[in-house]
């Protein structure tokens, strides 16, 4: 019942995929020759050695399972779909977010290269500035020379 469970399907609809018996498998008194025919035969993709053993994985890899055996493809097909329209949505929302910071980065150099014309700017006042004040100071220190000589 395992199986089942994994198939994700209904016990009532795996007993009419595979003919066997309703309560079969859940019955104490082992399953006939007949039973393990039944069951490989609609669910192909089962791994024999998991199946009589237990070890192994339980289904054979890369094994489809055929459409006309599983009553459940149609909602498994819907999931599926399903899944694919919000992975969409979600690759939207990726290229929104993804365009929205490509415009923040960009704003933010522009914003960036505006700061930097403005330092730049300011570096020379301060530069002139600092000539200004040493012309000035070079003034004072001449016109001092100068008193000192004329007194």
């Amino acid at each position: 019942m395992y199986f089942v469970d994994t198939l994700n399907i209904s016990k009532r609809n795996f007993y009419a995929t595979t003919g066997i018996s309703r309560g079969t498998l859940e019955s104490t008194t082992g399953i006939t020759e007949e039973t393990l025919a039944k069951l490989i035969a609609s669910f192909p993709q089962i791994n024999i050695e998991w199946l009589f053993t237990g070890k192994g994985t339980m289904l054979k890899s890369e094994m489809p399972v055929d459409s006309d055996k599983c009553n459940n493809c149609s909602i498994l097909k819907a999931e599926l779909s399903k899944s694919k329209m919000e992975l969409e949505k979600l690759k939207d929302k990726l290229i929104n977010v993804h365009e929205k910071l490509s415009e923040v980065a960009n704003s933010s150099k522009d914003e960036m290269s505006k700061y930097t014309e403005e330092i730049s700017k300011l570096n020379k006042t301060i530069l002139n500035l600092k000539d200004e004040i040493q012309s000035l100071r070079t003034g004072v220190l001449s016109q001092d020379m100068i008193r000192k000589q004329i007194g």
